[in-house]
């Protein structure tokens, strides 16, 4: 589970961004500092090649991952990579188009669409960031940009960045309308597909459930812990225990299950993240804050990577180690995997097992034997997502704290007329820059240490994002078509438009049953106004459906298929026909009943949205006979029918 927190520190500024139960909540308390773009020409001064630049900022995003220090793997890589070693992901799925994983991505399942249908080698499965985030930290390479004879290697670096990664989807965009049940059942499938068809000897899972719903979840990884190697997070309720009552909140599951390693999170100087569950049943701990991680090539960051924070990125580095073991020794046991990385764990926090960090921090080299790992924190800064509001004419950036004391920083914004530059103090973590900002070429951030000694901090592109993450860009209306078999959804665009971006629309039935589309934006991204959903299943019930949309956050209810019920009573020789509007706030209004081939007979509605009609039998051969109720749009069951 990522969970992400900013702390200013000093200055007091935080922003926190956790999940329950998969949604997300922001709270931005930004500092602002006012400059005017008026300036530009005045202070425009003679500046390095801005390719040059991004050149030295992209082959510093390696370089910069403290983490690979902290758990000592780079002397490992001599003896492993991890080479042909299956780790399956359970996650909301993996960018496989990624140049982090090319090669790399084989062919998965799908639980959240499906119950099982095969995501294919190589494609882009990914209904978010998180499962392309986790799968990186655990497994990602480093990749060439330009001309390979340059020799020029960008992009992130995962714990074992030869092994094979499956695509497990089990989490669908935030879990909207999901209960924890179904999840609970999506991770038990997940868990059967990896180990016995996609062959799996690790399985990560950075997701959790509620105990009361984890049974069957537990007995599966009993009954395969002799196949494959099982790690989970911890999970980010650690905040929960900041007052002066100190609790055991309980591990989510599948981290309280028996034979799972579970995974809590560290800080930069090795100290227990704040955010981190803790609980008896912490088994090690892993660095989880500031942890650089891929991301999906079509998410509206300025290049395919960022940062995150949380036991989601925690443990993938603890799989990463279990692929590294076993692919030094094939003749390895998930078993013997366990006991050396719980084994050979670095006791940073309280002597002995602790709840926050179970027996240490992961380090690789000692499982290795090959010497315990020495605390590495210094590391460079990073600028944080940099992004143009284009509409209130605000640049913002932040980034994160390094450990060496800073006297100042320097922020440099290249326009296609100039250069400003901008001091900021070596206390702060963000800068707003306010004013008409056209034509941004790159942005970049110098930081001046007291010891003298300068960096400069990635990530940072050519192209700078007109929106901090817009949400509801697409309302969606859902409406029933002709004999309720057909459902057209109309598209109402708001926003900017993404050339190429692909959408997927929903519908969600109250068994868990789901029919999507895909829809594609063209070169100016608009897409369809109107979607059709043709020959539904009159099985389907979707009184009660729902649309979801890919990176969309919003979701709009469907008109109800049928929300006008008719009944039948004989009573002697008359009969008598019942209805029932289940429209709220229609009460007491009138409704037409249709019967045969008649004029149609208007009667009152009560306040219970209730109505009757009694009609005598006839003394002849009865014959079934149509009949419908209307209420405005609205009509009662298709097909209905009576013998008079």
């Amino acid at each position: 589970m990522i969970w992400y927190l900013w702390n200013k520190g000093k200055s007091g500024t935080v922003l926190f961004m956790k999940e329950r139960r998969f949604r997300t909540t922001l709270l931005l308390l930004p500092l602002v500092l006012v400059f005017n773009h008026s300036l530009a020409g005045s202070i425009a001064s003679e500046k390095p090649s801005v390719k040059n630049i991004q050149d030295q900022l992209l082959e510093n995003l390696t370089e910069s991952q403290y983490w690979l220090d902290t758990v000592g793997v780079k002397d490992v890589w001599n003896i492993s990579k991890g080479n042909g070693i299956r780790i399956a992901v359970l996650d909301d799925g993996i960018d496989g188009t990624h140049p982090a994983f090319t090669g790399r991505v084989d062919s998965g399942v799908d639980f959240v669409y499906s119950k099982g249908e095969t995501i294919l080698a190589g494609t882009d499965s990914s209904l978010g960031e998180h499962g392309t985030a986790v799968a990186s930290v655990a497994a990602a390479s480093t990749w060439h940009a330009g001309n390979r004879k340059e020799g020029r290697i960008i992009g992130v670096t995962g714990i074992a960045p030869e092994a094979t990664l499956l695509p497990v989807r089990v989490l669908g965009h935030r879990e909207l309308n999901v209960s924890e049940e179904t999840l609970a059942y999506r991770i038990t499938k997940g868990i059967e597909w990896a180990v016995n068809k996609g062959n799996a000897e690790v399985v990560l899972m950075s997701l959790g459930v509620r105990e009361s719903v984890s049974r069957d979840l537990c007995e599966v990884i009993s009954k395969y812990k002799d196949k494959a190697v099982f790690i989970a997070a911890a999970g980010n309720s650690g905040f929960l225990n900041m007052g002066p009552q100190i609790t055991f909140n309980g591990l989510p599951y599948p981290a309280g299950c028996a034979n799972v390693i579970s995974v809590g999170a560290l800080d930069t100087d090795l100290t227990p993240a704040p955010f981190s569950t803790f609980d008896r049943s912490v088994d090690i701990a892993a660095p989880g804050v500031r942890i650089l991680a891929a991301i999906p090539q079509n998410s509206r960051r300025e290049l395919p990577v960022t940062l995150f924070n949380g036991t989601s990125v925690s443990a993938p580095m603890v799989a990463g180690a279990a692929a590294l073991l076993l692919g030094k020794d094939e003749e390895t046991s998930p078993s013997e995997v366990v006991e050396l990385l719980l084994k050979y764990s670095r006791d940073v926090h309280k002597p002995g097992i602790d709840s926050k960090t179970g027996r240490g921090v992961l380090d690789i080299n000692a499982a290795f034997r090959l010497g315990a790992t020495k605390n590495i924190t210094d590391h460079l800064p990073y600028l944080f997502t940099p992004a143009y509001d284009k509409e209130n004419a605000k640049l913002y950036l932040a980034w994160t704290e390094p450990s060496k004391d800073v006297d100042r920083y320097l922020i440099s914004i290249n326009f296609t007329s100039g250069t400003v530059e901008k001091v900021i103090p070596g206390n702060e973590l963000r800068y707003t820059l306010q004013g008409v900002l056209d034509e941004i070429n790159s942005v970049y951030l110098k930081t001046i240490y007291k010891d003298g000694s300068e960096s400069i901090s990635p990530p940072v592109g050519g192209f700078i994002p007109e929106k901090i993450h817009p949400t509801n860009e697409l309302k969606f209306i859902g409406k029933w078509a002709n004999n309720f078999k057909d459902l057209n959804v109309s598209i109402q665009q708001e926003g900017i438009n993404i050339p190429y971006r692909k959408y997927e629309i929903n519908l969600t039935d109250s068994s868990g049953f789901s029919k999507r589309i895909i829809i594609t934006s063209d070169i100016n991204g608009v897409i369809p106004n109107i979607v059709k959903f043709d020959n539904l299943p009159k099985n389907f019930n979707y009184n009660k459906g729902y649309i979801n949309y890919r990176y969309n956050q919003d979701r709009t209810e469907i008109d109800e298929r049928y929300p006008i019920k008719l009944y039948v009573k004989k009573m002697g020789d008359h009969l008598t026909i019942i209805g029932k509007v289940e429209i709220k706030g229609l009460g007491n209004g009138k409704i037409k009943l249709f019967i045969g081939k008649d004029a149609p007979v208007i009667l009152s509605i009560n306040d219970s949205g209730i109505f009757l009609h009694t009609i005598p039998l006839k003394n002849k051969v009865s014959k079934p006979t149509a009949v419908v109720a209307k209420l405005l749009d609205k009509t009662s069951n298709p097909g209905f029918k009576v013998r008079i």
